[in-house]
């Protein structure tokens, strides 16, 4: 009976191993730079590691390396990649120079959920702060409207009034690059918030 070979313990890590010159060229990553950034490792071998930085963090980043071939260890350095398909990724960096392979060694963790919770954590609390100090409505809606547009595109932003009693809802918070505020009007003459306001739940549009 034959044994299997042992697998090679950086191809099952779940953090992505890479190897770069000092010119920040890619020599070897790892099978989960695919799964982080999006690349297949044969089609990021001999590119640029910097070119793959989002632009308000190459600065940053150019430094850090700076630091790290100079022979300083890195540790938890963060910063944010575009992946091949668009999406912005966030980055944990630990990182050395091996010196007599001039080479920077590196290991990349993805920490794009956590961020996404920081973010969401830190807008539910600006919202509750708000409710607290605003002095009226609109002030309080133009925050939320300002808070929401940290976390997604949120240029056209309407807030909806639902009048128990006669069943008509109103816009008292209305921004809309093409469309002028909509009248108050029967809750089920407006589908969408007709479907919102019946069912309890959000929807995705």
């Amino acid at each position: 009976m034959k044994t299997l070979a042992p697998p090679n313990v950086v191809d099952l890590l779940l953090d992505a191993v890479c190897i770069v010159k000092a010119d920040s060229s890619i020599v070897y990553v790892s099978p989960a730079f695919e799964r982080i950034f999006g690349y297949a490792p044969e089609e990021v071998i001999g590119r640029r590691m910097l070119d793959m930085v989002h632009p308000e963090d190459l600065a940053a980043t150019q430094s850090q390396a700076e630091r790290v071939t100079e022979g300083q260890l890195q540790l938890h350095f963060e910063n944010r990649y575009v992946r091949k398909d668009g999406q912005i990724v966030h980055i944990r960096w630990t990182a050395r120079w091996v010196d007599d392979q001039q080479v920077r060694l590196a290991v990349a963790h993805d920490i794009t959920e956590r961020k996404h919770t920081e973010s969401l954590q830190a807008a539910i609390y600006s919202i509750s702060e708000a409710a607290q100090a605003a002095e009226d409505l609109v002030s309080l809606f133009a925050h939320i409207h300002q808070t929401i547009g940290t976390l997604l595109p949120a240029s056209n932003f309407s807030v909806a009034l639902h009048d128990h009693l006669t069943d008509t809802v109103s816009f008292p918070y209305h921004v809309n690059e093409r469309h002028p505020p909509p009248a108050t009007r029967p809750l089920d003459a407006d589908a969408l918030c007709s479907h919102v306001i019946r069912n309890g739940q959000t929807l995705l549009l």
